[in-house]
């Protein structure tokens, strides 16, 4: 809950309590002045309409500014009947008047409105004094306009003080969330994972109900990044956005505040809305640094469909802190894609000028790669897991560059210590790429290529139920492609002694269901394009 709604219900809830007070102390004078039973009619009357109200405003069917206009009117229908009182009913029931101070202050606590207040004292004072001289009571008319004046001054000091408390209350709120999400663009390692919260923060803070991100793509066209809160508006991110203030910021640059009465674009709210759109805006500097200035294309934008009016300046104040926070996220993500895009690459050369060194395995990395994805894609894997995997498989032997040539292509076997150095391969790539902001899954697969389905592999001897599909599909990859390749030390194997070591550790290393994909692959001639000098056997086997 934030600041600004636990302070508005504890106000609400010491308006209820005042109220209540003086309608105790109004049954009490009638009591004593034995009023009619008109008066008492009224007075119930008075009673059923406050307690009414009291349940309306504590429910949360009625939005908040209908239960604000609803608590307004029936504390007004209370003034106008305690001035009544005291006008016409001073004989009967003395000091009727003194009920009006208690209906100042609790005014003053509700809407904290000085306006109110006054008109409410004017009112109260004017039918308590008149009262009073009507039935020859000058001194206790004097005491009722000095009763009177002296509640509205200090109601009018309470509704300034309440007023200022609040605005306070939310500034320090709006400047801790602005301090953690400014923490947030620093401290976290996906500058993406940082926006819902940024947009979370706007939407709370400037009191709406529902926000969203548009960022336009290559094409111009404006689409939903993202969107938080109220449900009842259904936006899908993707959504292409064609109309409305949101559009209107994003090309002309300006900031949108104003009430709608028809939809923005394809929101279907019914009826009028506030709605706020800012511009994102900022640039890269030369120097790589970000700065305000140039205008990215797209908007941030927040909408509560229970305001009547436009959102307040300093909501659009904020609205453009937050946009600015937005904008160099944005910008910080897409600079990390292009480092990371760009330092990949540069691994992927390394690779490829590495297996040079070695005329057995050259082009060894792209094989696997082309193998696991056509493997990945019979199984199915989600376009997110291919693409880990394509990156994982091209870097998975980037660990290599820590070989000695003369363990790399030694022609015969290793001793325990040459085998040694070639099985840390896999941890020297996983030190090599870990700085990259990798996300774990390519981490994992460049660290655990070996890793075999019985836990004899290394280097975390990992067993079946820890080893991934993904990881299972590159293990049986790199391992198909090493016995289709010649070494040093052997010729090319033929595809059925492949498949027959392959499959005799079925179960054991590899993932039976993995192997017959495979098998499945290379009879219908699918591996020939990686392997062109066997699709004259395959097509030999498949027929």
């Amino acid at each position: 809950m934030s600041i600004r709604s636990d302070f508005r219900k504890r106000i609400e809830r010491l308006t209820a309590a005042s109220r209540l007070a003086v309608l105790v102390a109004a049954g009490g004078l009638l009591l004593l002045g034995k009023a009619s039973w008109v008066v008492w009619l009224a007075y119930g009357g008075v009673l059923i309409l406050s307690a009414g109200s009291s349940f309306l405003t504590a429910s949360d069917r009625l939005t908040r500014p209908k239960r604000a206009a609803i608590a307004g009117w029936v504390r007004a229908i209370e003034v106008v009947a305690v001035a009544a009182a005291a006008l016409s009913l001073t004989e009967s029931i003395p000091f009727c008047w003194v009920l009006g101070s208690g209906l100042i202050l609790t005014e003053a606590i509700a809407s904290r409105s000085r306006m109110r207040v006054t008109c409410f004292a004017v009112l109260l004072g004017v039918a308590g004094v008149a009262g009073e001289w009507m039935h020859g009571n000058g001194a206790y008319a004097i005491l009722a306009l000095v009763t009177v004046l002296a509640s509205s001054i200090v109601a009018l000091g309470l509704a300034k003080f309440h007023v200022e408390e609040e605005a306070m209350a939310a500034r320090a709120k709006r400047l801790s969330a602005l301090l953690a999400c400014g923490a947030g663009l620093t401290s976290e390692k996906d500058q993406t994972s940082i926006l819902p919260k940024l947009l979370a923060a706007a939407v709370r803070e400037s009191g709406a109900l529902f926000g969203y991100i548009l960022i336009g793509d290559e094409q111009g066209s404006l689409r939903v990044a993202l969107t938080h809160g109220y449900s009842q508006v259904k936006m899908l991110d993707g959504t292409e956005i064609t109309g409305g203030a949101s559009v209107v910021a994003a090309r002309t640059g300006e900031i949108i505040n104003r009430v709608e009465s028809s939809p923005d674009g394809q929101m279907h709210l019914g009826g009028a809305h506030a709605i706020v759109s800012v511009p994102l805006v900022a640039k890269i500097s030369p120097d790589g640094g970000i700065e305000s200035g140039e205008k990215l294309y797209g908007t941030l934008t927040v909408i509560d469909p229970n305001r009547s009016e436009m959102f307040e300046a300093a909501d659009v104040d904020l609205l453009k802190t937050f946009a600015s926070l937005i904008s160099v996220s944005i910008l910080n993500a897409r600079m990390e894609t292009r480092l990371r895009t760009a330092y990949v690459r540069s691994l992927e050369a390394l690779v490829r000028t590495l297996e040079a060194r070695d005329e057995y395995t050259r082009g060894h990395s792209e094989r696997v790669c082309s193998v696991s994805m056509l493997l990945a894609a019979a199984h199915s894997l989600s376009a997110k897991e291919m693409e880990e995997l394509r990156v994982g498989a091209l870097l998975h032997d980037v660990g290599k560059i820590g070989v000695p040539d003369e363990v790399l292509n030694k022609p015969g076997g290793l001793t325990h210590e040459e085998l040694a150095i070639m099985r840390a391969h896999p941890l020297v790539g996983y030190e090599i790429c870990k700085p990259l902001g990798l996300n774990d899954s390519v981490l994992g697969l460049i660290r655990n290529h070996h890793e075999w389905l019985d836990g004899s592999g290394y280097p975390d001897a990992l067993t079946g139920e820890n080893i991934g599909l993904s990881l299972r599909i590159l293990a049986v990859a790199d391992a198909w492609d090493a016995m289709n390749s010649r070494r040093s030390y052997r010729e090319i194997l033929q595809p059925e002694e492949i498949f027959a070591q392959l499959e005799s550790e079925s179960g054991r290393h590899y993932d039976p269901k993995i192997l017959a994909t495979l098998r499945e692959l290379y009879v219908r001639g699918a591996l020939k394009r990686i392997y062109p000098e066997m699709a004259a056997t395959a097509k030999t086997e498949a027929a």
